[in-house]
Order: structure tokens, then C-alpha cells, then sequence
């Protein structure tokens, strides 16, 4: 049944404050002076609501909200993944949209609640298979592959692997896994792994072109020159001459970093030549602490490996003709396999006077070694659920009526994940064509992705002759206000004490502090209504602001001389207690709900003298969220003169 309350409220800003509105979070109540209709309802959402508010979600013409739209309509409820909180004010903008700003509404609404805990366990990221687990899974660091086979199988193998990546499971614990699977063994083949290989090619060409590798750096640490590409025979290769610079050269050819941390026996070679020989220039370097910049080159440790390889010399290296590029060897990098590592090749010649200028060509730098190799022909992504029984892991067998989506199911519905709105649009038809002879009352805890990694679960039940959500909803209330931008969740909770009535929070602080600060207790003989350090009193419902507090044995108060001295006391003393009002009164509450700070307004009348008694509503936040075993913490924001309560 739809339930309407409307209350006239403030006209004229100095009634304002009074209403049930954030002022703090909505800063236009200063223009308030010509707002006429600030009204208060109580308003419990009908089937109608649900139609406005799919239509304004379908209006937007977003995928996103379509989806929300469908999701909506199909459960007539909001939840965690439907938020009230966004799409109520579409309702209250239809229903009210003549409500100025200030206007509040308290909505009565269905909401399914929280799921049982076996679908918040199974509501978890995939533990996606890497390359160290099909390691273990293979029991070789070298002769593997990236997935699961029949000989190793998910049930043999994973439960193993999750023992290791999970050691503090307890009994009762899922684990959803992402793995690779071949229905095929592997076949074992031979070939070449290349940990790094240039030959050159494909590059412009001529004295004036430099050798450009991508990673490799060509610098000259003395001159000015560079190894050059050039070209013979259609082979490019890599060249450099003093000849004529006139300037001294020591010029590094050096590869980019080499990664051999997998390797066995890795071997480096290259082809090599020279011409018109003038001295011995060309060295070969390796080095473990190069940090791959051109600055660093002269500040790197250098190991020279010149001697592990074939370099031509005269009479080999003609005076006046080139050479034949041929291989000069190969060394064995075995000392440096598991390492990272750089290759440098120097030229050091002197072209002041033509001193030292032969002419050398580098082609076809390899570091490389021949590894047998196993390889799947295909293989295919696969989803299970895993469960810990308090000793072991083993996989979710079938009965349990647990169901992990597949590759093929998200394929089947045209989509590469499935989010919880769209769920609803879309699980009783695959569940419907997966179990066509379900019979009634028949349950399926279904698992499937709403991103690369997460996963959601939900439950469905075969009823009626159709799959439907199995959960039910339950009536929430929230508040709504009126702001510039129109109707928008408030979770603000506001507290009015009036005089000898709704004192029993003012009670609960009282004996919290009887019980709880023997330092802070400060009784009037024979009372445990009212305390004297903050000022509380439940028997009237106020903070006494009066000088007969000092009458109570509180030594800081009866020191003070003046009424002025001990109203400021009073004040400090209230804005301390109110925190401590709120974490006894509202222990649970959490710092936001549905994104929004949560704020607590406690109003209440401040006691001066049986002539002179004010209202104010002080304003708190909630700055630490309360667990079981730890009440919610506040801040004392302000307070403000309000009228009469």
C-alpha cells in the first residue's frame, strides 16, 4: 500500500534551520529567503515508481543503464548492484517535482539484503594459473607448458598448487581457479631460443647513417663518430673506420640488455671482417652492472672476452682491399646463464694523423642456444570452483548444485563477462537450455565473471517452470533532499530532544559516563539522571548551561568568576561529550552509506537559566565505522541556533 505523510515545514529562512535537511552539504540554503514550498513526506514506493525509473534509465541511452533498466524491471527491487540511492530521486522528481530546496522525504522501499555466506565466498577474484604453478604442476622449470593435461590433470594438480598459494585457508573455503587445459599431451621438439640476434637489415645505408637497434646504444665515448650501416652483395651490415676522422675514437656497439635467467647453455657469436689494416682495434666486452645508458658506459665494470673469439688480423686484413665477412666463433655463456646481462663491441683507433684506422664490419650478433621444447597444439580456457574441507583442497563435484560458467556459456549469450544487473536478463535461459528436465524446487548456484578477474555468485531457483532468483527482498527506509541539483540521497540522521520527552539517549551517555568515567562523575547526591561535568540531563532533556553546576565539587567550573568564563567552559565541554554521545547511541553506524558521509544532528535545549533557554543542533561525523567489538567514532563538526523544538 502506497503511504503518503506531507509536513508543512519552515516558510522564512529563520524557520529553516528546523527542517530535516543537511545545511552543511547543500550550501544554497543562504538563497532561502524567497523559497515558499519546503515540505516533508513519508513515501513508500509503488509498481508505477519501478516503470518511472526504468523509463528514465532507458531515456539516458546508455548501455550501462539499459542494462540497469532490464535488471530493475526483472526484480522490482533495489540492492547493492540496483542502488536506491541513484535511482530513487528519478521517482521523487516525478512524484514531487515541485518541492523547493530544503524539501526532504523519507522512502519506504523493497531491497534484497545481503546473500548467504556461501554466495559471498564464491563472490571472489579467479586465482588465475601462472607460469611458476604449470612449473610445479610439471615438475620441471624447462620442460612444462602453460597448461593442464589429462596426465596432469586440474584434480591431481590444483589442490596442490592452492595449498601452496593459499597456506591459511579454513574448512569451508572456495577458491575459484582460472586455468589453461589440452585434451592433447605435449609434443617434445627441438629448436633454437635467440635471447638476442641483429643482422642489420632493413635499414637505410651509408657513411652517414648509424647503426639503429632498437635498445642497442652506438656511442663514441672520445669523438664524435658512430658505427655505420652499410651495405655489400645485398647484406647490410655494421661498419667503422678512423680513417680520416681526425680525432681519436673509441666508439661501443652494445646490445640491449640480455635476459638469461631461463637459460642453460647459451652461446654467443657473430661474423666478422676487416680492410686497409692499421692495428689490432676491436675488442669484446660483457658486463653485469651496466645500467644501459649512454652515461654509464665508462662507469660500468667491463670484462673483456676478446680472446673467445676468431678476430682477423693482418695478413688476414688486407692493407689496401676488405675482407670476407665470415664467423669468428662462438663463446659459451654457461658462467652467465640465470643472469641479465650486456654485450659491448669497441673499436679503439686514432684518426689524428691516420694512426690506427682498419676498417671492421660486424654482422649477425647472436646469443642463443638450442633447447628441447614441449608444446600443446591448442588449448582452452576453463573455470572451477575449489573448496577446502580443512585438510586438503579438492574440486567442487556436481551434486553440490554449484555451477562455474565456461568459455562456451558467455559465448552462447553474446557477451565476454555478465554483471549481476544483467544476470537476471540472462541466467534462466542458459540454466533452462543446461537443465531442460529441472523439476521444482530444483537449485543452482551459478558463478560467473563480471570482470577479467572477479566473479559473482548468485542462487536460482526452478519455480513455476522457469529459473528465478532465489532471493527475497525486504522494506528499507532512507532520506532524500531537495538540493540545487534536485532530489538526492541524505543519509543524515537527526535526533530532536524536546523537554521531558525522547530523553533516553540522554540517559544512555549518563550512565555511560556513571559507569564508565569515574574522573568525568560528577552526581547530584542521589541522582543517576543527570551528570555535571558535560552537562547532560535526562530528566528535562538538555545540557545545563548554568552556573550551578559548580555546586557538584567540578573545581574547574567553580573557579571561574564570570557566567561568560563558564558558558565558553560549557561549550568546550559539550562539544567533547556529543562524540561520546553518539559512539554510545549509535554504535554502528558507518562513515558513508551509498557513497555519502553519514552525519548525525543531535538537537537539543542548552539550559542558561529557567528564563533564558536556547535550542541548538550540534552536527557530528562519523569518522570510523563500528565493528562487534569496536563502537563507531565521531567528529564534532558545529552547532547552530535553531528555533524551538
Amino acid at each position: 500500500m502506497k503511504i503518503i505523510k506531507i509536513y508543512s515545514l519552515c516558510i522564512a529562512v529563520a524557520l529553516l534551520a528546523s527542517c530535516d535537511y543537511n545545511k552543511d552539504n547543500f550550501p544554497e540554503l543562504d538563497e532561502l529567503s524567497s523559497i515558499k514550498n519546503v515540505t516533508s513526506y513519508e513515501y513508500e514506493i509503488a509498481s508505477t515508481d519501478f516503470t518511472t525509473i526504468i523509463n528514465a534509465l532507458r531515456s539516458n541511452k546508455t548501455q550501462a543503464d539499459s542494462l540497469l533498466a532490464n535488471a530493475l524491471n526483472s526484480s522490482k527491487a533495489f540492492s547493492s548492484t540496483i542502488p536506491s540511492s541513484r535511482l530513487i530521486p528519478y521517482a521523487l522528481q516525478n512524484l514531487f517535482y515541485s518541492a523547493d530546496i530544503g524539501s526532504s522525504a523519507k522512502v519506504t522501499f523493497p531491497y534484497l539484503p545481503d546473500r548467504d555466506e556461501t554466495l559471498t565466498l564464491l563472490s571472489q577474484p579467479s586465482y588465475v594459473l601462472n607460469t611458476d604453478d604449470y612449473k610445479q604442476a610439471w615438475g620441471s622449470a624447462t620442460d612444462y607448458v602453460s597448461a593442464l593435461t589429462p596426465a596432469k590433470s586440474p584434480a591431481s594438480k590444483i589442490p596442490t598448487i592452492l595449498s601452496t598459494k593459499k597456506p591459511g585457508a579454513v574448512n569451508g573455503d572456495y577458491a575459484i581457479v582460472q586455468y589453461n587445459y589440452s585434451t592433447q599431451e605435449p609434443e617434445i621438439s627441438v629448436a633454437e631460443v635467440r635471447y638476442v640476434y641483429a643482422d642489420f637489415e632493413g635499414g637505410s645505408n651509408g657513411s652517414t647513417v648509424p647503426i639503429a637497434v632498437e635498445g642497442w646504444i652506438n656511442k663514441d665515448v672520445t669523438g664524435t663518430k658512430f658505427w655505420q650501416c652499410r651495405i655489400f652483395n645485398s647484406n647490410q651490415y655494421a661498419q667503422f673506420s678512423a680513417n680520416n676522422t681526425n680525432e681519436v675514437n673509441t666508439i661501443w656497439l652494445i646490445t640491449n640488455q640480455i635476459d638469461l635467467t631461463t637459460s642453460a647453455t647459451p652461446k654467443l657469436s657473430f661474423d666478422v671482417t676487416g680492410g686497409y689494416y692499421k692495428g689490432d682495434l676491436l675488442s669484446v666486452w660483457v658486463s653485469e652492472n651496466f645500467n644501459g645508458t649512454e652515461a654509464g658506459i665508462t662507469s660500468a665494470t667491463w670484462n673483456e672476452i676478446t680472446g673467445n673469439f676468431d678476430i682477423p688480423t693482418t695478413p688476414e686484413i688486407p692493407a689496401a682491399a676488405y675482407g670476407t665477412l665470415r664467423p669468428a666463433g662462438e663463446m659459451d655463456f654457461s658462467a652467465y646463464a640465470g643472469k641479465k646481462v650486456y654485450v659491448g663491441f669497441k673499436y679503439a683507433g686514432n684518426g689524428v694523423g691516420n694512426v690506427a684506422t682498419t676498417t671492421y664490419q660486424l654482422d649477425n650478433i647472436k646469443m642463443a642456444e638450442t633447447k628441447s621444447t614441449m608444446n600443446v597444439a591448442s588449448s582452452v580456457v576453463q573455470y572451477a570452483v575449489y573448496q577446502f574441507n580443512g585438510t586438503a583442497w579438492a574440486a567442487v563435484a556436481s551434486s553440490t548444485n554449484i555451477l562455474a560458467l565456461q568459455p562456451e556459456d558467455y559465448t552462447a549469450m553474446g557477451l565476454t563477462y555478465l554483471t549481476a544487473a544483467q544476470a537476471p536478463n540472462y541466467l534462466p535461459t542458459l540454466l533452462a537450455q543446461k537443465f531442460p528436465f529441472a523439476q521444482e524446487g530444483a537449485e543452482r548456484t551459478v558463478v560467473f565473471r563480471v570482470s577479467s578477474s572477479a566473479n559473482y555468485a548468485d542462487k536460482y531457483t526452478f519455480t513455476a517452470g522457469k529459473w528465478t532468483p532465489s532471493a527475497t527482498s525486504e522494506m528499507r527506509t532512507e532520506q532524500y533532499v531537495v538540493s540545487s541539483q534536485g532530489w538526492m540521497f541524505d543519509p543524515t540522521i537527526v535526533l530532536s530532544i524536546k523537554r521531558y520527552v525522547n530523553t533516553d539517549a540522554v540517559q544512555k551517555f549518563i550512565d555511560h559516563v556513571r559507569l564508565n568515567m569515574e574522573d568525568k562523575w560528577y552526581p547530584y547526591p542521589g541522582r543517576i539522571n543527570e551528570e555535571h561535568y558535560y552537562g547532560f540531563n535526562a530528566y528535562y532533556g538538555e545540557i545545563a548551561f548554568d552556573s550551578n553546576r559548580s555546586l557538584y565539587g567540578d573545581d574547574e567550573i567553580k573557579n571561574l568568576s564570570t557566567n561568560e568564563e563558564k558558558w565558553a567552559l560549557f561549550d568546550q565541554r559539550a562539544e567533547m561529550g556529543l562524540p561520546i554521545f553518539a559512539s554510545v547511541n549509535y554504535p554502528d553506524l558507518q562513515t558513508h552509506v551509498s557513497g555519502v558521509e553519514q552525519l548525525l544532528k543531535v538537537r537539543i535545549e542548552h539550559y542558561y537559566s529557567s528564563s533564558d533557554r536556547r535550542y541548538f543542533e550540534h552536527t557530528l561525523k562519523c569518522i570510523k565505522s563500528g565493528t562487534a567489538g569496536s563502537p563507531a567514532e565521531y567528529e564534532y563538526i558545529g552547532k547552530e541556533q535553531i528555533p524551538a523544538i
